[in-house]
């Protein structure tokens, strides 16, 4: 996933991998990142979906739309 504000659940949970640009560089060290790690990382989804509240997720990407900054209490 991108690095987004309210993406940073992902990161949180070690539910996957989140990355800052589209080189294809950065893209295939992400797979085999997801790769090595798929089964820690699926429970990890799980874990994450008990605790996810989609509105606390978007409240930082709102905020960053809203204003243009992010906000540092949601990282």
């Amino acid at each position: 996933a991108t690095d987004l504000p309210g993406l940073q659940v992902v990161r949180e949970f070690n539910a996957g991998v989140l990355i800052r640009d589209d080189d294809p560089r950065t893209i295939r060290a992400a797979i085999e990142h997801i790769h090595a790690n798929y089964d820690e990382m699926v429970q990890n989804c799980y874990r994450a979906a008990a605790e996810f509240s989609f509105d606390k997720a978007l409240e930082p990407f709102r905020h960053y739309l809203l204003t243009g900054e992010i906000n540092q209490q949601h990282e």
